[in-house]
């Protein structure tokens, strides 16, 4: 739990357009269009909505449960809830912890991840990526890909494809 792997399973050719590929593909490529992914899931999510499978479409967070926003409420009081959400919003932003651990890594040629990090926290003894792993469990997946990431992801590989030849 607590991420979302993504392979390009292409076949590269041969030549130039196999040396493009590699080069547009390459774990650092990778490593960059992960962080893009990662920030737009963050942002996503803190607006409270998700994707319920990848490559679906952006639908609203499951409403929090009353004894939830009651919790919520009291945290407020305390100053322990973030400023980017509010008692009754569902945006998986309470401490905004396990929303900031997001990160997008290269993992080779086509491969790379979006996850969050076991960082620990300082509002628990979780870590981040079990509180993620709990939101997915109780009906809150925030870590697939909406059809309009996965298209954003493609136009920008397109882009930089293009890029290369014109070199």
């Amino acid at each position: 739990m607590g991420k979302s792997d993504i392979n390009l399973s292409l076949k590269i050719g041969e030549g130039r357009t196999k040396r493009v590929m590699r080069t547009v593909l390459s774990k650092r490529n990778m490593a960059r269009y992960m962080k893009v992914l990662a920030s737009d899931i963050r942002i996503r999510t803190r607006l409270g909505y998700n994707a319920l499978k990848s490559g679906g479409k952006r639908t609203k967070l499951k409403p929090l449960k009353p004894s939830t926003k009651k919790g919520r409420e009291y945290l407020k009081r305390r100053g322990g809830l973030s400023g980017l959400t509010k008692p009754a919003r569902s945006n998986l932003t309470r401490t905004e912890q396990m929303l900031n651990a997001l990160r997008g890594l290269g993992k080779g040629t086509g491969k790379g991840v979006v996850e969050v990090k076991a960082s620990g926290r300082s509002d628990s003894k979780e870590t981040n990526a079990a509180v993620a792993g709990y939101a997915e469990d109780h009906g809150r997946p925030f870590l697939n890909l909406t059809s309009k990431e996965v298209k954003e992801l493609k136009q920008n590989i397109k882009k930089d494809i293009v890029k290369q030849f014109k070199k």
